[in-house]
């Protein structure tokens, strides 16, 4: 017995080696490339797909930084998602230094023979032609750049636009700086324009005829007053910018435009530099609110054929800078402005005031407006809408009709026979951010039932009198599912202790709303009645995953089989188990892997047969048989295997499907037919 001797990386089968580049980040990916020619030729070929979400670019004359993250934010770093800084700073004529940052190191390196434009290019087009999803934010920042530089950058992408949802860009000076970068974006995928420019006045006439700019449903810019009508700007869905001069015929064109939108959460807001028609406005709207003087402003309500009330808000020049001067001191110069603000309200706000200058009482929680506790509970999740819950009946009363809806994307189950545990989050089965929220039912006594929960900020117990820890639980997670405003990413059931028996009751009373996930997971599962008592009450028409992890034996999955869920599922995974059916039955998986008692080679034959129809080319299969003793007529049928383990077959598409049998293990997927291993025979 001596040490078996451990395989080389690059001997590694292709799709291990994929997986392996699955879990790189775009370091670790082109630090593999440097190794030698074959991970170069392989990484090339196989060009795998990076998942950042945004993209910072900024620079000066002698370096460039470029900052990549898997957040949709450049504050964000472990353990919400991966965030990468590289700056490129010139050396010399021939050389430049690569410095780049992540969350475990810092590393350096000087490369010779190089120009650090053509090196951040070289990467930043790698980067957005291989990303496997749109940006959510491009960030540019013109400060101190070279703006040929960031055009060189822009210009390495192809001919392919950048799909981005938002572009902000830092520091520009004239509307051509903005159009030069616009042309580099897809307009289809834009829904944001952020400029942070500021300075004198724009003529924005170029940007305002862009298809970017009519197909943006958000705007922001708050720092250079521009010189546009403002019928440019009606229809975004958000919008925040500066004008020189604004007359009530705008105030008035803008009120006309919300009242007839079919929107009840549209909002702009413009500063103005000058406006000088109040008295006209008054003609027009009338008297404002009584008593809104007192708050330096002007309001007034106007009711919408939906029931909504718009609400205008106009502060009054004089008293404002007077008051916040005499206040705030160094802040009255921020004030020199005229703002305008236009959003909606489901109930007219009551103002109190006093004539003395005293500070302002709190409002209540319960005196707030009913459009404000609707906000309050969107943000708030499952435990603290159960803390409000109790707090007294008249909010008790509002959550219960008002129904608010959570956003829960996994849930767990599971228990024993003295308790049960409801895990619940925000986030995907494997995010660490937003945590997990975990809840046990516990039997105290035959009366009463102990509550724990836990979260990121500590753990919480109560005593619930009166009352039975199976009840409690299933009315729990009955409201969850109930209220939930989107479908399951996951759900877990572990059938430990039969816990599928125990909360078939519950089960029951989903029967007419099945649970609607995109995964199911049944783990601990000890015979296949523990999957056929949940199945039937989750929605196969949203089930695309299946996952069984059982005890080790032969399972006779003949009624699993028959259902809707197992016809309707694109993946499956069983783990532990050995079932009995026929190869037939898992053909139509996008993905599958399961362990069978017994192998033929007719079974490899029909999955060879179902893979060359196929239309996809990321179908995959790998079965584990318990035996396998038909090998010597498989080879009689497709000739002597590549390497002993490997037959390739040529498809219609001319790809090339690969059957590899390696033992008892059966494993079949599609590659290109570039890379077939130099030697081996292709089929057909």
């Amino acid at each position: 017995m001596t040490d078996p001797i451990q395989p080389e990386l690059i001997a590694m089968p292709e799709d291990v080696m994929r997986i392996i580049l699955e879990k790189c980040d775009f370091i670790s990916i082109q630090r593999l490339r440097s190794t030698c020619h074959a991970f170069r030729n392989f990484i090339d070929l196989e060009k795998p797909s990076y998942h950042f979400k945004s993209i910072l670019i900024a620079g000066n004359p002698r370096a460039m930084y470029l900052s990549f993250s898997e957040e949709d934010s450049f504050d964000l770093c472990y353990p919400k998602g991966q965030k990468i800084d590289i700056i490129y700073a010139k050396i010399d004529e021939e050389r430049t230094k690569i410095q780049w940052h992540r969350e475990d190191k810092i590393c350096t390196k000087t490369i010779e023979n190089s120009n650090f434009i053509d090196l951040i290019c070289q990467d930043f087009g790698s980067i957005v032609n291989r990303s496997s999803t749109n940006f959510d934010t491009l960030g540019i920042s013109l400060e101190k750049v070279d703006y040929v530089n960031i055009q060189k950058v822009l210009e390495s992408c192809g001919k392919n636009p950048i799909k981005v949802h938002t572009l902000s860009i830092q520091s520009g000076t004239c509307q051509e700086d903005v159009m030069g970068i616009l042309r580099f974006i897809c307009p289809d995928t834009f829904e944001n324009l952020v400029i942070h420019c500021s300075g004198s006045r724009w003529d924005i006439s170029r940007i305002v005829e862009s298809d970017h700019w009519k197909k943006a449903k958000k705007m922001s810019m708050t720092k250079m007053p521009v010189r546009v009508g403002i019928q440019n700007f009606e229809h975004f869905e958000n919008a925040q910018f500066c004008m020189e001069e604004a007359t009530a015929d705008d105030v008035i064109r803008v009120k006309e435009n919300f009242l007839n939108s079919s929107s009840t959460t549209k909002y702009l807001q413009i500063s103005f530099e000058h406006f000088h028609d109040e008295n006209r406005l008054i003609e027009s709207f009338g008297q404002p609110y009584p008593g809104t003087d007192n708050f330096f402003c002007k309001m007034w309500f106007f009711r919408r054929h939906d029931g909504y009330v718009l609400l205008a808000i106009i502060p009054h020049i004089s008293i404002f800078l007077l008051i916040l001067f005499c206040i705030f001191g160094r802040f009255s110069l921020l004030f020199s402005q005229f703002f305008i603000f236009f959003f909606y309200f489901k109930n007219v706000l009551v103002f109190q005031t006093k004539s003395t200058m005293t500070d302002p009482i709190p409002p209540e929680l319960i005196s707030m407006p009913e459009d404000v506790m609707r906000t309050i509970l969107e943000k708030c999740d499952f435990l603290s809408i159960q803390r409000l819950r109790h707090t007294c009946h008249t909010i008790r009363n509002f959550i219960i009709l008002t129904k608010p809806k959570y956003r829960i994307k996994y849930i767990e189950v599971a228990g024993s026979h003295r308790d049960m545990k409801l895990f619940f989050s925000e986030g995907g089965a494997y995010d660490l951010w937003p945590p997990k929220i975990v809840m046990v039912y516990a039997k105290h006594d035959e009366e009463t039932t102990a509550v724990y929960w836990l979260r990121g900020n500590g753990d919480h117990t109560k005593i619930v009198e009166n009352s039975n820890f199976l009840n409690l639980f299933s009315r729990d997670l009955e409201s969850i599912l109930d209220r939930n405003s989107t479908i399951l990413d996951t759900l877990v059931i572990n059938c430990d202790e039969n816990v599928p028996g125990r909360i078939q009751k519950f089960l029951e009373t989903c029967g007419k709303t099945p649970i609607k996930t995109h995964a199911l997971s049944i783990v601990n599962a000890t015979r296949y009645e523990d999957v056929t008592a949940v199945l039937p009450y989750t929605c196969p028409d949203t089930l695309k995953n299946l996952e069984i992890d059982g005890d080790i034996g032969r399972w006779d999955i003949s009624k699993i089989v028959e259902m809707d869920h197992w016809k309707k599922a694109e993946k499956l995974e069983m783990r532990g188990m050995s079932v009995r059916a026929g190869i037939q039955n898992f053909m139509h998986f996008e993905s599958a892997d399961f362990c069978m008692d017994e192998g033929t080679t007719d079974d490899v034959i029909r999955v060879k047969e179902n893979f060359l129809k196929s239309p996809s080319t990321t179908k995959y299969l790998h079965i584990m048989f318990d035996c396998f003793n038909d090998k010597d007529r498989l080879m009689e049928l497709f000739g002597e295997p590549f390497r002993g383990i490997e037959w390739f077959f040529r498809r219609p598409d001319n790809n090339v499907l690969s059957i590899e049998l390696h033992g008892t293990h059966l494993t079949c997927y599609i590659k290109t037919l570039a890379r077939v291993p130099e030697g081996a025979r292709v089929i057909g």
